[in-house]
């Protein structure tokens, strides 16, 4: 856990970025939405929209839709919006102007107990929601992606890495040390090592993302790595990870 002096930090950088317009702070307090698209991400919307026809795109754990909504407004994608709130889709679908609601379905619920067609996405965008799952999870979720992947389907991802600001110094050194004895989940959390500020995110687990693990998984799954690597946020040049990966 981190510790009063450490919480107030992030705090701050926290309260920065959302007088900024650079996030906020979900609902049902699973974490803090992103309101700008990174590199990876548009590299993903750029692909999608050179798609032909109407490609069908699973976006799952949105928040309230900013990804969502930038997927609409600059694609002709069929897009299937998902989070665990029912109340972010409902704010996401009245935002939105007709003429792109048509092309939205939404559907509320954990993202990994959808049941989509196998071999029927042209895409799936999975951004800041994998580091609130254990390792088994994760593995699942991975799964899943590949089943329901279209042979040359995208998946787009981000997540929280080790490196983040909150986690600095004490769970880095932790993940090294781990790192070092070739442990196989390095960026595990638990009730004594979360990183999160409890005020922001309720959950008593997670899982900060390396290049390792998403590497490997992806192989696991059947799917081919484009790219993967971290960027910047605000403070840390390493502070978040995406991964684009293509289904064999």
């Amino acid at each position: 856990m981190l510790s009063p002096e450490e919480s107030a930090v992030v705090e701050n950088h926290l309260a920065a970025t959302v007088a900024a317009g650079r996030q906020r702070l979900t609902t049902n307090c699973y974490g803090w939405e992103h309101l700008f698209l990174d590199d990876v991400t548009v590299d993903f919307i750029r692909a999608v929209k050179a798609l032909p026809g109407q490609p069908k795109i699973a976006d799952l754990g949105v928040a309230f839709g900013y990804s969502t909504e930038q997927l609409l407004t600059q694609t002709s994608a069929l897009v299937t919006a998902n989070d665990l709130s029912a109340d972010h889709l409902s704010a996401l679908v009245e935002r939105l102007p007709e003429a792109l609601r048509e092309r939205l379905q939404t559907l509320p619920g954990n993202a990994l107990e959808l049941d989509f067609p196998e071999n029927s996405l042209d895409g799936i965008l999975a951004l800041r929601w994998m580091q609130c799952l254990r390792p088994a999870e994760i593995q699942t979720a991975f799964g899943k992606f590949s089943k329901w992947l279209k042979p040359g389907g995208l998946l787009c991802l981000t997540a929280p890495s080790p490196f983040m600001l909150a986690a600095q110094p004490k769970f880095l050194a932790i993940y090294e040390e781990r790192v070092r004895n070739g442990e196989a989940w390095p960026g595990r959390m638990d009730a004594d090592t979360l990183c999160w500020i409890r005020s922001a995110v309720a959950i008593d687990h997670g899982y900060l993302m390396d290049e390792m693990v998403l590497r490997r998984e992806c192989l696991a799954a059947g799917l081919e790595v484009i790219k993967c690597n971290y960027f910047a946020h605000t403070l840390s040049e390493r502070e978040n990870i995406g991964l684009m990966a293509v289904k064999k």
